[in-house]
């Protein structure tokens, strides 16, 4: 284990055994992502790539829950998540989708608003093994020829970790929770930079969790 995963498991996980009984919680959810590229190429104007198109991915989270102060409640979790961004053509059949899938550490910071209902600011760090670029056919290809799809391994054009802060609202009915979660990307992923080209690239994402207390 790497010095800065140990760092970062004791200063989030750590505070949990000072604080008396915290509960556990097993979650799932659907995200929807989003990626935003800023491509420059020499002394060309920058060109601007967003990959919006709606796609989901799935979700699944452990986390802890300890109450403080109050009504503070400190949430921390260890996730598997895939992200990335899809985008389709408004003027072919041309269709392309990074997924990535990632290992999520992070912790939410929340406040109770009204009863069972609390508001939180989050910060998570992610570490991405995998990463893969679908598409069907090439973006300038004309729809008069034959497409298929093309899947291609990309880990080594994206960052192995990356960070996002977050911001959420969730409900709690017994042991049953409902959340959602907006993730925004806090520094380039790209891993792709050469003396004539830089690709700046930002991923967001947007989550719907069902949690369960265990």
């Amino acid at each position: 284990m790497s010095i800065k995963i140990r760092i970062a498991f004791f200063l989030i996980f750590i505070p949990h055994f000072s604080m008396a009984k915290p509960t556990k919680e097993i979650q799932i959810g659907v995200s929807y992502n989003t990626m935003k590229w800023e491509v420059y190429t020499g002394i060309l104007p920058k060109t601007i790539y967003r990959l919006n198109s709606f796609n989901t991915q799935p979700l699944i989270r452990f986390g802890f829950t300890s109450k403080h102060k109050k009504n503070f409640s400190l949430h921390t979790f260890l996730s598997y998540h895939v992200s990335g961004g899809k985008f389709r053509s408004d003027t072919s059949n041309f269709k392309e989708k990074y997924t990535m899938h990632s290992i999520e550490l992070g912790a939410f910071l929340s406040y109770k608003i009204v009863k069972n209902t609390s508001i939180g600011i989050g910060l998570k760090a992610n570490y991405l093994p995998l990463s893969y670029h679908t598409s069907y056919g090439t973006v300038n290809q004309s729809d008069t020829l034959p497409r298929k799809w093309v899947v291609e391994n990309v880990r080594d054009k994206f960052m192995k970790l990356s960070t996002n802060a977050g911001f959420a609202i969730k409900h709690q009915h017994k042991k049953i929770s409902f959340s959602w979660e907006a993730w925004f990307g806090l520094l380039p992923i790209g891993n792709m930079n050469t003396m004539s080209y830089r690709a700046d690239i930002i991923e967001n994402n947007y989550r719907l969790i069902v949690g369960y207390r265990i």
